[in-house]
């Protein structure tokens, strides 16, 4: 299963990669234990938008910090680190 997941100090976010209609929200406070999902609750619309942005600002870190292999002007091959 593909999946990523952030969490904050009281929620964790989690993104299934091939379904994300079965995303899953859980708030630790309330439910330690992750038994209830509350992807879809208005009272955790906040929460969820923080994580969203949260997990999007981590995915672009990992793609900017790839290794990047390019050819030169002579054949050679130039590793680049962003």
């Amino acid at each position: 299963m593909d999946y990523r997941a952030v969490h904050s100090d009281g929620c964790r976010y989690i993104r299934l990669m091939k379904h994300p209609d079965l995303d899953e929200l859980y708030d630790w406070e309330a439910d330690p234990f992750e038994m209830d999902s509350r992807v879809d609750d208005p009272a955790m619309r906040g929460a969820k938008a923080d994580l969203l942005t949260e997990l999007g600002r981590l995915q672009l870190c990992i793609h900017t910090r790839a290794v990047v292999m390019s050819s030169s002007a002579n054949g050679s091959m130039t590793r680049i680190r962003s």
